[in-house]
């Protein structure tokens, strides 16, 4: 209002004292103290009449409704060399600060009144204490509610609350009993991103599913009518949690719970049956090796996938093993009877010509009961150690 402004500038001028209060109490001159209560009373006059109470507001209730945007919840002191300095946030969500020798800085709630300053959180020239209740009580119109999910880490769960909100201030906050499942889901989902990727059930398979699409994304597949692969890689996982993960989040509300999601199932949704099928054609899982062994691939190794194998289960194998229709050769990693490995190559033809005959003088001392026959190409792949001579 232009009273309340003329007021508030009659007072600035002296500078001597932050509290309106008090410089009203203090005004000198019995003229001057007339005006300024002619003008309070003017101002009162302009504010909306309360529909509760015939009592008059308080000083702080007046300056909050004439000033709504800068009513001032304090946060912290902070001490800088020899000067203190208490802050506040407002309810337009702006900081301000006011010297912290001064009466009104121990106060919780302030109505600002006068704001300015080169800092980057204005310095409070004016201002009244508040009470928050009584403000309630003489404007209940200015208070709104709201229900507020989040992610608490240090719970590991989704946490909801009631708040009581003036701007953007929480006034009081309660936690809600009851959240519906969509809200939470997506409450839940901000703590995966949050906490980023590595806090999902990752199991081997997920991981193994991850790499094969990302390697069968690079193979250009598009006359086979499989349509783009997704990218899988871990950015645009967590750039895209909404389209893959949330439809899975319903009914969940924490890390333990979450630890329960099949991760491979659900990752496994990203694509269609086409896709799938061309996957497991062309990147299988397993590789049928020449003893009938059905062996598991290893897709995360960097360079072309893993087939892991005893040596004796490639007896007879004259080309090195491929994938994607002869487009990926496996990179064989050959094992002795006991697992260790004893050869890594992608050439196996040349291994049997040039390296096994090494492999064998070595090996058959150490693991005389397996096959160590001089010709590998024409012997039998076997996954047994040779029969026991009879006594």
């Amino acid at each position: 209002s232009c009273s309340l402004a003329v007021l508030l500038d009659d007072l600035d001028r002296r500078r001597e004292q932050v509290d309106v209060e008090v410089l009203l109490k203090n005004s000198p001159g019995k003229q001057q103290q007339e005006r300024i209560k002619r003008l309070a009373r003017e101002l009162s006059r302009e504010l909306p009449p309360s529909e509760t109470t015939s009592d008059a507001p308080s000083l702080g209730v007046i300056l909050a409704q004439a000033y709504p945007d800068w009513i001032g919840r304090r946060r912290s002191v902070v001490t800088q060399g020899l000067h203190a300095k208490t802050h506040y946030t407002l309810s337009c969500g702006a900081g301000a600060q006011i010297a912290a020798e001064e009466a009104l800085a121990t106060r919780k709630w302030l109505a600002v009144a006068k704001l300015g300053g080169q800092d980057r959180e204005g310095r409070i020239f004016l201002a009244s204490a508040l009470n928050i209740e009584e403000l309630e009580h003489f404007a209940p119109e200015m208070f709104s509610t709201k229900d507020r999910l989040d992610w608490d880490d240090k719970l590991e769960r989704v946490v909801g609350e009631r708040q009581k909100l003036i701007g953007d201030l929480v006034v009081a906050a309660h936690p809600l009993r009851e959240i519906n499942d969509a809200d939470r889901a997506r409450a839940l989902l901000e703590g995966v991103r949050r906490r980023s990727l590595q806090c999902l059930p990752w199991t081997d398979d997920s991981r193994q599913w991850q790499a094969r699409v990302q390697r069968i994304a690079r193979l250009g597949l598009e006359h086979h009518g499989a349509g783009a692969f997704p990218a899988v890689d871990d950015d645009s996982l967590l750039l895209n949690l909404e389209d893959w993960l949330l439809p899975y989040l319903s009914g969940r509300s924490s890390m333990k719970a979450l630890s329960q999601l099949d991760l491979y199932k659900v990752l496994s949704t990203m694509l269609d049956y086409q896709q799938q099928k061309l996957l497991d054609d062309l990147l299988p899982l397993r590789y049928t090796v020449p003893s009938g062994s059905q062996i598991r691939l290893r897709y995360l190794d960097e360079g072309n996938p893993v087939l892991s194998v005893k040596l004796q289960e490639m007896f007879g194998c004259t080309t090195n093993p491929s994938i994607a229709q002869g487009k990926i050769p496996l990179k064989v990693e050959l094992l002795s009877p006991g697992g260790r490995p004893v050869q890594v190559t992608e050439d196996l033809a040349n291994f049997w010509h040039n390296s096994y005959s090494a492999v064998k003088k070595e090996m058959a001392g150490r693991y005389p009961k397996h096959h160590w026959p001089d010709d590998p190409l024409a012997a039998t792949p076997t996954t047994r150690a040779k029969p026991r001579k009879k006594k």
